[in-house]
């Protein structure tokens, strides 16, 4: 056993996909490198600096060496033994590692299987070092302990390491059989390695930098356990072009492969040649318009762009992101925006060799993931050659969750974000990735009382971290923006939202007041006709209404926005003759995609139809850039009837004289539903559609931008005016039509409370003002810290609150006829591999949500769960369908 420190080479950290297992110190020394490799070359400036300022000159030796260090607890012999594995060369491996002085037998072994936290190498590292973790201690003063314990998902004080007497046993245990001068040489080792002649002294950092480093470890150790590293690492070692002895060697000579590894799975940003470059890749041939030169020039903190629909705000965030050179993350409210804004973007960085991921549930679905998994290749021996592919995935960025964060380019729902504000497994990594970019959050209107709650905790963490946030909406009501200001800047706003403008808000540590700009704008009036038709006459009415305005204008291109599938489907069906386009939520991933597609080919920015009918649901409303000349929609809430009447004359179309002439402007049609009842108002409150009707009947045109922001603000309140009932007018008719209206307004109050309190009990307590538990508060102890990554159930980790319950399926139709169904058996879907992209994505072609509801029962009746599933597609199940059951035109049907 003397012998033991010597031969520590015989002692394994990885062992999946090698030839032989990869020793445990070279394992250390790679995560040490990868650490610091990450810091300088993938961590955006602001938080180098942040992380150089907390930690002092010594910072990328710290940093190296608590990544360095995650391991030393696999140097154990539980950990080494692995005896549930019965294979040869785990037999072998087993008995060459007794042979070299460590014993492997069920004693030493006894103490460590007793209990989950004591088999937990991470936590054997903390007592090897003597390391006190407990949940009262400051996380300023144990966050290498967290770091530690943290990097395999979740933040925990166990249990062991406070006893003195399991202490005492872990430490005879090592000092009996060998272990410990293995252990004090591996920790010298890796000291000397990173450039320390000892442990560093714990500096006190906070809260912020704590999760900011522990996300860096867990990531350090991923790039570190690519198989490609450790086989490298193997034949480097074998030709003698790594030896254990030298560590101080080993982090110089591993540096250049590690890049390369970190450039192969996350990447590193690479921006344009150029700032002007740049601008030319986003603008072209164009002026900038106002707010696209106000962003070239835009500060650090967050850049809140309200503007109207279709006036440049995505290029104005791009341009913004010229000037950053750093990571770009670009959230939008649902899969049909983010596709189309990838494909936007994707344009714009060509000539970028980016990694780049689109990040949401459906996204193995998309063309993006069907790319090359590495740009064009050319000869590196050219002097002139460089490789301009434009944005491309890799395997690593591929796999679903928080790595596809991680990419230089990530394109997202803003679930993906949200997430971050809850607790999960590796949150610390999410957070990371969100605090390491340039964030820009598109459609900001379409979040409710939850999801704002949940957006309100990120804009905690990203103030905290300085980080660059850049809002886009064309409406944001006046209690969000409040919330949000609180938020990002610490303070309330010291004067009212203004529509439309531009606004600068600044973190705490600026210290700047917020500054805000009228936008010039062309104003502009859309006159308004509400015609009022009962609840069963409704379909009839938008019926009889196309087939008058396609007598008047045979040419034109047609739009009926409706709030419910059902009367969308009706419609289609009526209308059939019209081969309209028909878009909502009840239709399979593929059939949803091919008909997007399609409108947006026809009546997109390049489309040249006529004669085209479109009939939809909310889908439309914020996630086509189509151009219609008529436009007929059901009353809604004021964000997404001012979202609805963008789709209306969206462009300069000289052809347009021709498809409807006499028309001097747009013209917007508003349905409004006479005496409803609050079922047949759904998915909206009545209260809400009444204040919007209020606010219509008193006037025949919007202004623009004029009555913009008097128009959300008034009917769209938040949860004190809510309780104030400033919308509710004295005259609105009858008592009993008043008691009604009290009883709407009571239950609406119940909604937000409902939303607010979920939220707020879900989520992380980042720095919410006048509570306790703040994570990141100085004073933060880890108690509170243990919140970031605890969830007690899948309900404290969803990004929406779900008001109907639904079932997530896979249509399944042997005939193929209905469109993106699986045409093969449920054995083959529940066998396809998780390394199967093609299935995978010929798979989700077929995922459809279906209400959970009676008319659907015939139809989820026959539901096979999928459970069985290695893969994503075991949260679905498989549903057979008969082919009249779906309609080739506009979707599912019901009984």
């Amino acid at each position: 056993m003397t012998n033991a420190g010597t031969n520590h080479h015989v002692l394994w950290a990885k062992f999946d996909n090698l030839w032989e297992p990869y020793p445990l110190l070279a394992h250390l020394l790679d995560t040490a490198t990868a650490a610091t490799c990450l810091f300088n070359h993938w961590l955006r400036k602001g938080l180098r600096d942040r992380l150089s300022t907390e930690l002092g000159p010594d910072v990328e030796k710290i940093l190296g060496f608590v990544a360095g260090i995650h391991d030393l607890g696999k140097a154990n012999p539980y950990f080494q033994a692995q005896r549930k594995n019965k294979k040869e060369e785990w037999l072998t491996l087993r008995d060459a590692i007794q042979k070299a002085g460590f014993p492997l037998s069920n004693g030493t072994s006894a103490f460590f299987e007793e209990t989950k936290e004591k088999r937990r190498h991470e936590n054997i590292t903390l007592s090897i070092l003597g390391w006190e973790i407990t949940q009262l201690l400051q996380v300023k003063d144990v966050w290498p302990q967290l770091a530690v314990i943290g990097h395999h998902g979740i933040f925990s004080t166990p249990r062991f390491l406070s006893d003195e007497d399991d202490l005492e046993d872990i430490e005879d245990i090592f000092d009996d059989n060998g272990w410990s001068p293995t252990h004090e040489l591996l920790v010298s080792s890796l000291l000397q390695a990173v450039g320390l002649e000892k442990q560093p002294e714990i500096s006190h950092i906070s809260p912020a930098s704590a999760i900011l480093i522990s996300g860096l470890v867990v990531l350090a150790d991923r790039i570190a356990s690519q198989s490609e590293m450790a086989a490298d690492g193997l034949q480097a070692l074998q030709k003698e072009e790594l030896f254990f002895h030298q560590p101080e060697k080993w982090i110089a000579n591993r540096k250049a492969f590690c890049r390369e590894i970190i450039e192969n799975t996350v990447g590193t940003y690479h921006p344009w040649e150029s700032e002007a470059a740049g601008i030319r890749a986003v603008l072209g041939d164009y002026e900038p318009r106002f707010t696209q030169k106000a962003a070239l020039n835009a500060g650090d903190g967050l850049f809140n762009v309200m503007e109207t629909t279709g006036a440049g705000k995505t290029e104005a965030a791009l341009l913004r992101h010229v000037k950053r050179k750093e990571r770009l993350l670009f959230f939008l409210p649902t899969q049909a925006t983010t596709n189309a804004i990838m494909e936007r973007i994707g344009k714009i960085f060509d000539g970028t060799p980016n990694v780049a991921s689109l990040a949401h549930g459906l996204a193995v679905t998309e063309d993006f993931y069907a790319h090359p998994v590495v740009p064009a290749q050319g000869s590196s021996d050219d002097a002139n050659y460089k490789d301009n592919g434009g944005l491309y995935p890799t395997e690593f960025v591929r796999s679903a969750g928080t790595p596809r964060l991680l990419a230089p380019v990530c394109v997202g729902t803003i679930d993906q974000a949200l997430l971050g504000a809850l607790p999960s497994k590796f949150n610390h990594l999410r957070l990371l990735a969100l605090a390491n970019a340039h964030v820009v959050v598109d459609e900001v209107h379409t979040m409710d009382q939850y999801q704002s709650e949940l957006m309100s905790g990120l804009l905690e963490w990203w103030s905290a971290t300085d980080t660059p946030v850049t809002l886009l909406t064309a409406t944001m009501p006046a209690w969000q923006r409040e919330k949000f200001h609180l938020s990002y800047t610490g303070k309330e706003p010291h004067f009212k939202g203004v529509f439309p403008s531009l606004e600068d808000w600044s973190t705490p540590s600026k210290n700047t007041e917020t500054s805000q700009e009228n936008i010039p704008t062309e104003a502009f009036t859309i006159p308004i006709s509400i015609d009022k038709i009962a609840h069963n006459e409704i379909v009839d009415s938008h019926v009889q209404w196309v087939i008058e305005q396609r007598k008047l204008f045979p040419q034109a291109r047609i739009g009926v926005i409706c709030n419910t599938v059902g009367r969308a489907q009706s419609i289609a069906e009526a209308l059939s003759h019209e081969s309209p386009i028909v878009l909502h939520s009840r239709m399979t991933a593929g059939h949803r995609k091919e008909a997007a597609t399609k409108l947006e080919r026809a009546i997109g920015k390049k489309g040249t139809a006529n004669a085209t009918l479109v009939i939809g649901t909310q889908a439309i409303e914020a996630s086509l850039d189509i151009d219609l000349d008529l436009l007929r929609t059901e009353l809604c809430p004021a964000p997404s009837l001012i979202q609805r009447a963008g789709r209306l004359w969206r462009r300069l179309d000289p052809q347009r004289k021709v498809r409807v002439p006499g028309m001097a402007g747009k013209e917007l049609t508003i349905v409004v539903m006479d005496s409803p009842s609050s079922e047949q108002t759904l998915p909206y409150l009545r209260s809400q559609l009444y204040r919007v009707e209020s606010w219509l009947k008193q006037r025949d045109r919007i202004e623009f931008p004029s009555d913009i922001q008097d128009f959300i603000d008034a009917t769209t309140p938040g949860l004190q005016e809510l309780f104030l009932r400033v919308s509710l007018p004295e005259d609105c008719g009858s008592a009993e039509e008043r008691e009604t209206l009290d009883d709407d307004y009571l239950d609406e109050v119940a909604a937000h409370v409902i939303k607010q309190r979920q939220a707020g009990t879900s989520r992380i307590d980042f720095a919410k003002h006048g509570k306790p538990r703040q994570v990141l508060a100085p004073d933060c102890v880890v108690e509170d810290f243990l919140q970031i990554t605890s969830a007690n159930n899948p309900e404290e980790r969803a990004t929406r609150l779900i008001d109907y319950p639904t079932l997530s399926a896979i249509l399944c139709d042997p005939t193929g006829t209905i469109p993106g169904a699986w045409t093969d058996s449920v054995e083959k879907l529940i066998a396809i591999s998780a390394k199967d992209r093609e299935s995978l994505r010929r798979a989700l072609r077929a995922s459809i949500s279906i209400p959970d509801s009676k008319k659907f029962l015939p139809i989820t009746s026959r539901k096979i769960p999928l459970s069985e599933a290695k893969n994503l597609l075991s949260g679905y199940s498989a549903v057979h369908i008969q082919p009249d059951e779906y309609d080739l035109q506009s979707g599912l049907k019901g009984t």
